[in-house]
């Protein structure tokens, strides 16, 4: 499918710029209109370039922003009292890749055959969470699709960026250990071979710093390979062990259990909790089945029983307060904060309040974290690389001393 640049006028009077794809400059037009945009130009770009941008910068997490991105669109199309299957083929027009396009349309032909939103959507689990299907069935009972459609997006878009907060603040770790490593192995591996034929050569006895690094780089020389092997195939059998119950449940303790880490997960946790939780409460989503839906986003064994002991205390007819009682991995804040919302029938508006808060706190951990980290990495690096580079000049001051 084409893909075009365009300019327009927003409904605030601001010149917008931007690009999309669609089947011809009328299509551009319309989905613009449709947005409550002015059109003025749009030009098709090359289509040898972007499809080569797109083969190459294809990233696995892509397809879940774009639909966020179709979530908010559709919200703000059926809020300006466009029909849903209209409103569904403009979007396929203009989606951002064939795949998005393909999924839009597939959509959009079981709501023309006369399938409700909620139930075209409810094949596609892979990209259609069950939060998700059941919000909109909720929606389409109350006749407020566009409004629930405006919070999913929301909701996705809360915890887009909580994801990119994390995984954009270890990005220059990643870079700096990579670099440091390749480094090193470059030296073990192809300048200390260099030095140890002139040794040989020399026929001097090496200092022992010197004969532990020289040992270092024959042995990876020599068995590099089959240890790389050995832990690529140590990954696979991990996760597939973790796969089963007990020795994931078990895994999910150690990790709560780690001094740093066990705290960044359990905030984590509790930020997708609340959110979860609180988005379903706030859209008419009764407190069962929310807690049903909001044990579905949590992935440690071991919060999640917290979770199930909610699910059986509401069931059951008791409080949740109660059930609370005996959280073990859910912070002793949150639960406090959970359990005042829940006596004072405040729980939609008191979740939110605990996800906004632990999200603020899990980035502020993580930066003084990172701040932290950042200059420890690179003096344990400086150490490594100064310890070869040292042993090196130690033998060679040790073969001078023996020719003098």
């Amino acid at each position: 499918m084409p893909r075009f640049e365009y300019d327009a006028i927003d409904v605030a009077g601001e010149r917008i710029t931007g690009a999309m794809e669609a089947r011809s400059a009328e299509a551009v037009f319309e989905r613009l209109q449709a947005l409550g945009h002015l059109a003025i130009d749009a030009r098709e770009i090359s289509g040898a370039a972007v499809a080569r941008g797109r083969r190459w910068l294809r990233w696995p997490r892509a397809l879940s922003g774009e639909i966020t991105l179709f979530t908010r669109e559709l919200s703000m199309m059926l809020a300006a009292g466009h029909q849903l299957d209209h409103a569904l083929e403009v979007l396929a027009e203009g989606a951002g890749t064939p795949e998005m396009a393909a999924l839009i349309g597939g959509i959009n032909e079981e709501v023309r055959g006369g399938q409700s939103l909620s139930a075209a959507l409810e094949p596609h689990a892979d990209r259609f969470s069950k939060m998700y299907v059941n919000m909109v069935r909720a929606g389409e009972a109350s006749g407020t699709v566009n409004v629930i459609l405006e919070r999913i997006a929301e909701y996705r878009e809360a915890s887009e960026r909580l994801r990119s907060t994390v995984v954009n603040a270890l990005y220059y770790p990643a870079i700096l250990i990579t670099a440091s490593l390749a480094s090193v192995l470059l030296l073990l591996t192809f300048v200390v071979p260099q030095f140890e034929q002139v040794f040989a050569e020399a026929g001097a006895s090496l200092p022992l710093p010197t004969r532990i690094v020289v040992g270092t780089g024959k042995f990876l020389r020599d068995y590099g390979p089959i240890l790389a092997l050995l832990a690529v195939l140590g990954v696979i059998i991990m996760r597939r062990v973790l796969k089963t119950e007990g020795p994931r449940r078990r895994w999910d303790a150690f990790v709560l259990r780690l001094p740093i880490v066990g705290n960044l997960v359990i905030g984590a946790a509790v930020v997708r909790i609340c959110r979860t939780l609180g988005t379903l409460l706030e859209n008419g989503v009764d407190l069962p089945m929310a807690l049903s839906l909001t044990r579905d986003v949590v992935t440690n064994r071991i919060i999640a029983d917290d979770i199930d002991r909610l699910i059986l205390a509401v069931r059951e007819g008791r409080g949740m307060a109660e059930a609370l009682a005996d959280a073990h991995a859910m912070p002793n804040l949150a639960v406090r904060l959970l359990r005042v919302g829940d006596e004072t029938g405040n729980l939609a508006s008191t979740t939110g309040h605990i996800a906004s808060f632990y999200e603020q706190r899990l980035s502020g951990q993580v930066k003084r974290l990172l701040t932290l980290m950042e200059p420890a990495l690179i003096v344990f690096i400086g150490v490594v690389v100064g310890g070869i580079v040292f042993s090196i000049f130690l033998a060679v001051i040790s073969i001078n001393e023996l020719i003098g």
